[in-house]
Formats: C-alpha cells, structure tokens, sequence
C-alpha cells in the first residue's frame, strides 16, 4: 500500500482541515458487494491513506490538510483494485455485462477521473444497467455527518472500530478471486 500512495502523490495524514465524505455501493449481476472495511489502513505499519474507509458501510472518508480532488480512481488504487473503462477488478466487459458508474443518479461517462464530492452517492453495476438501483440509500452519510457514525482506536492498538446502527449485511465480499490483481502503478 505504501508505494500505492507514494505513486499516486495523495496529500500526507496530518491535520484534516479538509474532512468530507462520499458513498459506495457495488453490484455485480445484481447482488450487493461488500466495501471492506480498512481500505487504505494498514494499522501494522502505522500508514493510515487520506482516502480510506473505516467499516464496510461504503462511505469513503476523504481527510485531508487541505482541499484536494480525489478521484474514484484515486479509491480504487489505494485499495488495490482495478478500476478503468469497463474494467472492475477480474471483471471484463462483455456482451451484456458490462461496467456501469452512477453518481447521484447520473451516469459518469470517465468514473476513473471521476472528482468525488461531499454527500456523492456512487453506484456501480457490474452486469445489464437494469441489474442495480443507480440511486442507493444515503443514511450512511447522514449517520456520518451527524455523528452518529463514530470511529475510534481500538483498545489493543488494532484498527478502528466504528460503531453503526445495524444495517442489512451485503452478500458478497470483493476478494481477489472476483476483482483481480492491482492496478499497476503505471
């Protein structure tokens, strides 16, 4: 992860004058994937990514020194996932499975360069255009925002933990075996 964020030249932790969030649903042929928990967190070297998620809500926190454009491809490297036209992970584009990018209910035609914004709600399908809901639930983001979401260190130094109200679990995890190598650094 490190030389992940060397090469993308993400702005340093530090003071987060900067502090907004974006919301990530994904789908493959219509069943909901999980957003693992600790994307850009790597609590054993004590590296923690400007861009990062906390718990498997799909909220993406974006904390910074100061203003900066993450991108959605921004996300998907820190994470370690390919993300480019047509393209999510192991999934190619096909036939009638194809890659499809929502943000607040339109579509994106360049979602890797896609800036992320405070409150964006950010569906992705893998499958037919039909196959996933292009305007998911946001309550995650209000939660967050109002506090209601809160993270903090665990008591044995191990990652954050979040506390959340419980919401329904997501069928699948991404893995390996369904997204892919990562994406190069080229």
């Amino acid at each position: 992860m490190a030389a992940r964020l060397t090469a993308l030249g993400l702005p340093a932790s530090g003071s987060d004058r900067f502090h907004i969030h974006a919301l990530l649903n994904i789908s493959v042929d219509g069943q909901p994937v999980a957003v693992p928990a600790d994307i850009g967190i790597d609590t054993a070297r004590h590296l923690e990514s400007t861009l990062h998620t906390h718990d498997q809500t799909g909220v993406i926190h974006m904390e910074a020194p100061r203003p900066f454009a993450y991108t959605l491809g921004d996300f998907f490297a820190v994470w370690g996932v390919r993300f480019a036209q047509g393209e999510l992970g192991a999934l190619r584009a096909h036939g009638d499975q194809q890659l499809y990018v929502y943000v607040n209910g339109r579509s994106v035609s360049d979602p890797a360069n896609y800036v992320m914004r405070n409150r964006d709600n950010i569906a992705i399908g893998f499958g037919t255009d039909a196959s996933f809901s292009h305007t998911p639930g946001t309550a995650m983001l209000g939660l967050v925002e109002s506090g209601g979401l809160t993270c903090s260190a665990s008591a044995k130094g191990g990652g954050p933990i979040c506390a959340t109200p419980k919401t329904p679990s997501r069928a699948r995890a991404i893995g390996p075996s369904m997204m892919g190598q990562p994406r190069s650094s080229s």
